[in-house]
């Protein structure tokens, strides 16, 4: 019973806090675009008078300050979006026929395309010659990618896959015996 009342107490309480704003919204512009808050902001001011024969007192006046702030909206227009969405989907590139390295880069780091097609892009472009063939250690195309421009920019298979292991290692996945051993195998 403690379990349902304790957490219905506490949203009670807390529905009732938000719920006690007293802000007011009004005068809709005809298009529905623009809206007027008004807030009252008040100040005090205190001030303290003396008098040669009395007690010093204390008065505090106050002043209310409206103020207007104008919050604008922009209707959405759809036809934009239909043809952004409609733009997009004809930009599509061939993932079988990948013709240049740029093609391939638009295809791994878009969000248009699954990892699939991606990988299949990879390969397209590996056939064609246009970058090597990386280590298949890797699931996704986007890591395959970048071993390959790697290799493209001098390093050897060995290096990259002496970078992986040395993260494997950190993560506690590989011991160094089995780094040395797994790289014995690149000595061919």
């Amino acid at each position: 019973m403690r379990k349902i009342l304790l957490p219905t107490l506490t949203l009670t309480i807390l529905l009732s806090g938000c719920s006690s704003d007293k802000e007011k919204e009004h005068n809709k512009d005809s298009k529905g675009n623009i809206n007027i808050s008004e807030k009252k902001i008040t100040k005090k001011k205190e001030t303290t008078e003396k008098s040669t024969t009395e007690k010093p007192t204390t008065e505090s006046s106050t002043t209310e300050i409206t103020t207007s702030e104008i919050v604008t909206t922009e209707a959405i227009s759809t036809e934009g979006t239909s043809t952004e969405i409609q733009s997009t989907q004809t930009a599509k590139i061939d993932v079988n026929n990948v013709q240049s390295q740029q093609q391939l880069e638009a295809i791994i780091y878009s969000n248009n395309y699954s990892e699939r097609e991606k990988t299949l892009a990879y390969q397209s472009a590996v056939d064609k010659g246009l970058i090597p063939m990386a280590p298949a250690t890797e699931l996704y195309a986007a890591e395959r990618y970048r071993d390959s421009v790697n290799m493209q920019n001098g390093m050897s298979e060995k290096d990259i896959m002496r970078q992986k292991y040395e993260s494997w290692i950190e993560a506690g996945i590989f011991t160094e015996e089995q780094m040395e051993e797994e790289l014995a195998k690149f000595d061919y």
